[in-house]
């Protein structure tokens, strides 16, 4: 798991682990995922966003200042969100056609 030494690492520093999924068109909405769970043979819990690319800087210029909830940030400010557990992670044809609809 590509994802497993970054996760690892975040244990270690104590900080949280976000992956970014984006396009190179910045009018399109970026998928901003906090990571709250990972083993061996993937995510296993997560919450993910749908952000505008406006909200995601703005948002690590909140977070460089230490002053906000990082969660309640991104749901306040976000197209939509989702927590997604084991049982979505479980069935990888499942939660690829699932992402594509969020």
């Amino acid at each position: 798991m590509k994802f497993l030494t970054l996760w690892e690492a975040c244990k270690i520093i104590r900080s949280d682990l976000y992956l970014l999924s984006y396009s190179e068109d910045i009018n399109e909405d970026l998928h901003l995922m906090k990571v709250l769970d990972l083993n061996e043979n993937g995510i296993k819990h997560d919450i993910g966003f749908k952000i505008k690319y406006n909200v995601f800087i703005e948002w690590l210029k909140e977070m460089e200042k230490g002053i906000i909830n990082d969660i309640d940030y991104l749901t306040l400010h976000s197209n939509g969100w989702r927590e997604r557990d084991e049982l979505f992670w479980a069935e990888e044809e499942y939660w690829k056609s699932e992402l594509k609809k969020f």
